[in-house]
Protein backbone atom coordinates (compact mmCIF):
# COMPACT_ATOMS: atom_id res chain seq x y z
CA UNK A 1 0.00 0.00 0.00
CA UNK A 2 1.22 3.46 -0.58
CA UNK A 3 2.30 5.53 2.32
CA UNK A 4 -0.73 8.32 1.54
CA UNK A 5 -3.46 5.46 1.58
CA UNK A 6 -2.12 4.34 4.53
CA UNK A 7 -2.29 7.88 6.55
CA UNK A 8 -5.89 8.34 5.42
CA UNK A 9 -6.41 5.09 6.86
CA UNK A 10 -5.00 5.96 10.19
CA UNK A 11 -7.10 9.20 10.16
CA UNK A 12 -9.97 7.80 9.43
CA UNK A 13 -9.78 5.13 12.86
CA UNK A 14 -8.65 8.07 14.93
CA UNK A 15 -11.75 10.32 14.15
CA UNK A 16 -13.79 7.36 14.71
CA UNK A 17 -12.09 7.38 17.78
CA UNK A 18 -12.78 11.00 18.48
CA UNK A 19 -16.40 10.57 17.29
CA UNK A 20 -17.25 7.97 20.09
CA UNK A 21 -15.54 10.08 22.17
CA UNK A 22 -17.09 13.24 21.66
CA UNK A 23 -20.82 10.63 21.69
CA UNK A 24 -19.72 9.79 25.10
CA UNK A 25 -19.29 13.48 26.21
CA UNK A 26 -22.16 14.56 25.12
CA UNK A 27 -24.27 11.92 26.32
CA UNK A 28 -22.57 12.16 30.17
CA UNK A 29 -23.61 16.01 29.90
CA UNK A 30 -27.07 15.15 29.51
CA UNK A 31 -27.15 12.36 31.91
CA UNK A 32 -25.43 15.16 34.86
CA UNK A 33 -27.77 17.72 33.35
CA UNK A 34 -31.22 15.16 34.29
CA UNK A 35 -29.64 14.16 37.57
CA UNK A 36 -28.86 17.59 38.44
CA UNK A 37 -32.88 18.39 37.87
CA UNK A 38 -33.73 15.22 39.81
CA UNK A 39 -31.66 16.54 42.84
CA UNK A 40 -33.25 19.80 42.71
CA UNK A 41 -36.87 17.96 42.88
CA UNK A 42 -35.79 15.74 45.88
CA UNK A 43 -34.57 18.61 47.79
CA UNK A 44 -38.04 20.62 46.84
CA UNK A 45 -39.38 17.33 48.68
CA UNK A 46 -37.02 17.30 51.57
CA UNK A 47 -37.80 21.13 52.96
CA UNK A 48 -41.95 20.20 52.20
CA UNK A 49 -41.82 16.67 54.12
CA UNK A 50 -41.90 16.98 58.14
CA UNK A 51 -42.12 13.45 58.30
CA UNK A 52 -38.82 11.85 59.46
CA UNK A 53 -38.92 8.73 58.37
CA UNK A 54 -39.57 10.43 54.55
CA UNK A 55 -36.90 13.05 55.37
CA UNK A 56 -34.42 10.36 55.61
CA UNK A 57 -35.28 7.96 52.94
CA UNK A 58 -35.11 11.70 50.72
CA UNK A 59 -31.78 12.41 52.28
CA UNK A 60 -30.33 8.62 51.32
CA UNK A 61 -31.82 9.37 47.73
CA UNK A 62 -29.59 12.76 47.36
CA UNK A 63 -27.00 11.47 48.91
CA UNK A 64 -26.84 8.71 46.01
CA UNK A 65 -27.66 11.18 43.01
CA UNK A 66 -24.78 13.78 44.71
CA UNK A 67 -22.26 10.40 45.04
CA UNK A 68 -23.46 9.38 41.05
CA UNK A 69 -23.07 13.16 39.88
CA UNK A 70 -19.74 13.58 41.29
CA UNK A 71 -18.60 10.43 39.70
CA UNK A 72 -19.59 11.66 36.25
CA UNK A 73 -18.20 14.99 36.87
CA UNK A 74 -15.01 13.37 37.41
CA UNK A 75 -15.04 11.11 34.20
CA UNK A 76 -16.38 14.27 32.56
CA UNK A 77 -13.29 16.24 33.52
CA UNK A 78 -11.13 13.37 32.39
CA UNK A 79 -13.19 13.47 28.77
CA UNK A 80 -12.41 16.90 28.42
CA UNK A 81 -8.33 16.57 29.58
CA UNK A 82 -8.51 13.77 26.46
CA UNK A 83 -10.19 16.33 23.80
CA UNK A 84 -7.72 18.92 23.97
CA UNK A 85 -5.15 16.89 24.17
CA UNK A 86 -5.73 15.14 21.26
CA UNK A 87 -6.90 18.78 19.12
Amino acid sequence: MKIQKLLDRLKDILNADRQAQLEEYKSLKKILKSLRIEKKGWEKKLSDTADEEKRREISSRLKVIAMQRKKGLTVLKELKKERRRNK
